[in-house]
C-alpha cells in the first residue's frame, strides 16, 4: 500500500517563535520608511489580537490590527509587500528537517505532503527550502485547517496515511475520523502560545518524538 505522510509547518517543521522576531523587527524597519515609529509592545498586542480572532497569521489583517494599536493607518499594500520581498523567511526549518526530509524520499512507495493552517503564499514561503521533496498533490493549506481534516483524511482512504503535527486535538481528530492512520505528535520545545496541548479523552498519537528523526525509523518499520 502507497503510503502518505503530511506534516503541519508551524512548530513541527518551523521555528514560529524565532521567525516571529524577524517578522517585527522587518515590519518596524519597513514602517520607518512611512515614517511610523512601532513599540515592540504593540507589535505583540496586535499579533495576540490578530491570533484570538483567526488560528493564523495575515500580513493584510495585521496591518489592520496593528494600526488600530497605534492609532494610525497602515498601508496593507506596502506592509504586504515588505514582508513578501524581506528573506525574513529563511533559515528557520529546524536543523534536522532538511536532511530528514531527504532521508524520507529515498524510501519507496513514500510520497511527502503538507498539511497545515494559514494563508497559502505565506505558509508556502516557510517551505521553500524543502518545495523539491514535496509532491505537490500533497500540500493542502487551508486558513482553517480543522474545516478541512475530514476531507484531507478521506482523500487518502486507500493509502496508508501518516499525520505528523504540534497539535493533540488535530491528531486526535483525524483519528476519530480514520482509526487505521498514523498519528505522530512532536513536541517542541517551543510551544505556541495559542494551541493548548493538554491530552483529549483517551487519545493517545501512535508515536511521541521530541525530534523529527524518529520519524524516519517509524516509517521504514510501518
Amino acid at each position: 500500500m502507497k503510503k502518505v505522510i503530511l506534516f503541519d509547518i508551524d512548530y513541527t517543521l518551523f521555528d514560529s517563535s524565532k521567525f516571529r522576531k524577524k517578522l517585527y523587527s522587518a515590519i518596524k524597519i519597513s514602517l520607518k520608511k512611512k515614517d511610523i515609529h512601532v513599540p515592540d509592545e504593540k507589535l505583540v498586542n496586535a499579533y495576540k489580537v490578530l491570533r484570538n480572532e483567526v488560528p493564523y497569521f495575515s500580513p493584510r489583517i495585521f496591518a489592520k490590527k496593528l494600526g488600530n494599536e497605534i492609532g494610525e493607518k497602515i498601508d496593507e499594500d506596502f506592509l504586504e509587500t515588505e514582508i513578501f520581498g524581506s528573506i525574513i523567511f529563511n533559515h528557520n526549518l529546524y536543523e534536522e528537517v532538511l536532511e530528514v526530509f531527504k532521508m524520507l524520499s529515498k524510501i519507496e512507495d513514500l510520497e511527502i505532503g503538507i498539511f497545515s493552517t494559514g494563508e497559502e503564499k505565506f505558509q508556502g514561503q516557510k517551505i521553500n527550502e524543502i518545495i523539491n521533496l514535496l509532491n505537490s498533490k500533497h500540500i493542502h493549506i487551508h486558513l482553517y485547517k480543522d474545516d478541512n481534516l475530514t476531507t484531507v483524511v478521506k482523500k487518502y482512504k486507500e493509502m496508508k496515511l501518516i499525520l505528523v503535527d504540534d497539535v493533540l486535538k488535530i491528531l486526535a481528530k483525524a483519528s476519530s475520523i480514520d482509526q487505521d492512520l498514523i498519528t505522530i505528535w512532536i513536541e517542541r520545545k517551543e510551544k505556541s502560545e495559542f494551541n493548548k496541548n493538554d491530552y483529549i479523552g483517551d487519545f493517545k498519537p501512535s508515536h511521541e518524538i521530541k525530534n523529527l528523526n524518529e520519524v524516519v525509523s517509524i516509517i521504514k518499520n510501518i
